[in-house]
């Protein structure tokens, strides 16, 4: 239970308060879990900026959100997270008004990249359809 302390504290709180639609605390509390994780703890640091950059683009603050986001797209090298890439996924639709916005370009087209790179690293070949379930008429 190490990892459980102020900095998750704050995250969990940034959660509520982005999920009940008050992006301004949401935002304090996940720039304050994402101030607070120690540099061993690797992938709770890169899900703390994964919340805080969607807080941030939901909250209008493109720039800084896709200059977050791209912290935590540096981070997937070091931390393969489902939960992150989904958090990133959501930043991406946030920032969908603003992505003529060159920061926000740049971070749209590296993450869209980010995920094609990753995806084709940890999933298995596609099967050929002639080898899985029933056929098709």
């Amino acid at each position: 239970m190490s990892f459980f302390g102020e900095p998750e504290l704050a995250f969990l709180e940034a959660q509520c308060w982005s999920l009940l639609g008050d992006g301004r605390r949401a935002v304090r509390h996940a720039r304050h879990a994402a101030a607070l994780a120690g540099p061993e703890f690797a992938r709770n640091r890169a899900l703390y900026r994964a919340q805080l950059a969607a807080d941030l683009a939901r909250d209008g603050a493109p720039e800084e959100a896709a200059e977050v986001g791209g912290r935590v797209l540096d981070a997937l090298g070091e931390v393969q997270s489902t939960r992150i890439r989904a958090m990133l996924a959501e930043t991406a639709r946030a920032l969908e008004p603003w992505r003529t916005a060159p920061q926000v370009a740049a971070f749209l087209a590296r993450r869209t990249g980010a995920g094609a790179g990753a995806a084709s690293r940890t999933r298995p070949p596609a099967a050929a359809p002639w080898t899985t379930g029933p056929t098709r008429a």
